[in-house]
């Protein structure tokens, strides 16, 4: 747990995490962006709560995994702060049809349903292929049609200004492509999964990220779906229909493998991805009488 001690600091005493004018490029999945001001990388969740803590209610930015954000903005003058990188997560409890285990909002998505997948735990596979944080992936309500995060979440501790607060499931509010930790510097949370036997759920993850494989664009610089799914429709067919797979401002195109997502072919700028998506979103809502509404993050 946090201790009073421990947030108890200035500004000035970080110092030593904080870089100035930084090019936030190599923080995203694009390879796209401008100067942070300020951008602070603290060690672990302890030096994250006393620093956020330091600031004072200066508005700043939480960082994750950098796979779903456009960098827009030349520059960005509020704090970034990065949540900091984690390796490893724990079993907290196991009872008869059922084990908790828990993880840090910086540990990749990946290793968690890698690694519980290995140990023959279910309920996170649905995640396999799913970029970024489980910070991130929380606070969007990541996943596909096979699920989303939400549907393993028990709980989910939070940063607040005199330490922690634990919010359970119940009381958080998940729905497609969003949920109410937006703004939240997540410290950590919890996965109510099941025991079954392990090849059976690495079988199962294996198919969903070799379907992913072949109707997605991986490895690709970019950002996952920049639009939301209309309701019942999808994006990236709507897209296609219109004849706009392929279609390119400057070096950001529309992906020939899918439609809803946009692709760095060298050089893009963030000027190029907002005009492709000003070109896709007039030209659908031309065709259908649909406004796309973007899903990835503009800063």
């Amino acid at each position: 747990m946090l201790k009073t001690a421990d947030i108890e600091k200035t500004a000035d005493d970080f110092s030593r995490i904080l870089e100035c004018d930084m090019s936030l490029a190599p923080f995203s999945s694009f390879r796209i962006g401008g100067i942070a001001r300020r951008l602070y990388r603290p060690a672990d969740i302890a030096e994250t709560h006393a620093l956020t803590a330091s600031l004072g209610g200066e508005n700043f930015r939480i960082l994750g995994g950098g796979t779903n954000v456009l960098f827009a903005s030349p520059v960005i003058a509020e704090p970034i702060v990065v949540v900091p990188r984690a390796t490893t997560w724990r079993v907290i409890e196991r009872t008869e049809g059922r084990v908790l285990v828990e993880a840090d909002a910086g540990l990749p998505m990946s290793v968690l349903v890698n690694e519980t997948a290995s140990r023959g735990l279910a309920g996170l596979e649905v995640m396999a292929g799913v970029p970024g944080t489980v910070g991130g992936a929380l606070v969007m309500n990541a996943g596909g049609r096979h699920g989303t995060i939400a549907d393993a979440v028990e709980s989910v501790r939070v940063l607040n200004g005199t330490g922690e607060t634990t919010i359970p499931a119940t009381e958080i509010e998940f729905a497609y492509r969003r949920s109410s930790l937006k703004g939240e510097m997540i410290g950590a949370a919890r996965f109510a999964l099941a025991p079954r036997a392990s090849e059976a759920v690495r079988e199962r993850m294996r198919a969903i990220v070799d379907e992913k494989r072949a109707s997605q664009p991986l490895g690709a610089r970019c950002a996952g779906c920049v639009f939301h799914n209309p309701p019942g429709i999808s994006a990236g067919g709507l897209i296609d229909e219109a004849g706009l797979k392929g279609a390119a401002c400057g070096d950001a195109a529309v992906s020939e493998v899918h439609a809803n997502f946009i692709v760095n072919r060298g050089r893009a700028s963030a000027a190029d991805v907002l005009a492709l998506i000003d070109k896709i979103r007039g030209e659908v809502g031309r065709r259908f009488g649909i406004t796309l509404e973007t899903e990835i993050e503009i800063w």
